[in-house]
């Protein structure tokens, strides 16, 4: 069976997708860490994605408690312990 169409991850392609993902998450971190803060139009030119791939990433960063908007609206930095 065609793991593509049957929608399960074992396939190569979702595993480079997934992988991608990461590391494009923790390049924001790193971007972050060397930046302070940042907006999203920033990060995603240090990316090379657009910006709505650079949102997605951060708010799930955002979730996770990782990355903290800051008071300026628009502007993310690594969240403080």
């Amino acid at each position: 069976m065609d793991n593509r169409r049957s929608g399960k991850r074992g396939d190569s392609e979702g595993s480079t997708t997934q992988v991608q993902s990461v590391d494009r998450a923790l390049t924001i971190l790193e971007y972050l860490a060397e930046h302070g803060s940042s907006g999203v139009t920033e990060i995603a030119k240090s990316l090379d994605v657009h910006k709505s791939t650079a949102f997605r990433l951060v708010v799930a960063l955002e979730n996770r408690q990782l990355v903290e908007q800051v008071e300026e609206r628009g502007k993310y930095r690594w969240a403080s312990a």
